[in-house]
């Protein structure tokens, strides 16, 4: 199962890229925290399986860190809608 940190979509980008990039420097130590912790690597941040939509500025930070594959675009429209 994937992990997931919900935002409201009012949330400014920065906070989002702040909370993002502490996750994403930390992620070593967050890994040992619990076993669940220990699957969430940086590879899975951005999952092809996301059924809820990345805020703009998550996208914005996996696109800058260079995760946010082609695939997520048609993912990322199609789960938008709901």
């Amino acid at each position: 199962n994937d992990i997931y940190i919900v935002a409201p979509a009012s949330l400014s980008e920065d906070v989002v890229a702040a909370v993002l990039k502490t996750v994403w420097d930390a992620n070593e130590e967050l890994r040992s925290v619990t076993a669940r912790m220990r699957l969430w690597t940086r590879e899975r941040m951005v999952s092809t399986e996301a059924s809820i939509p990345f805020h703009p500025g998550a996208v914005k930070f996996f696109r800058e860190k260079g995760v946010w594959p082609a695939a997520m675009e048609k993912l990322q429209a199609e789960i938008g809608k709901h």
